[in-house]
């Protein structure tokens, strides 16, 4: 009995385990793509300004 219910708590815990490292790899993936995005939307941004006359 005690075997069963150690064996019940170590699967809850390496799937609570496995969808930690879900969210974690989800977020930092979207964190690096999304900074990307910035950079290359502020490059945009500062090359139409350029355009416009307008120098920062």
């Amino acid at each position: 009995m005690k075997n069963a219910l150690e064996n019940k708590i170590q699967k809850r815990i390496n799937a609570f385990i496995s969808t930690l490292n879900e969210i974690i790899s989800s977020y930092s993936n979207s964190l690096l793509e999304l900074d990307k995005e910035v950079k290359e939307s502020e490059s945009k941004v500062l090359e139409h300004l350029k355009d416009l006359g307008i120098v920062i």
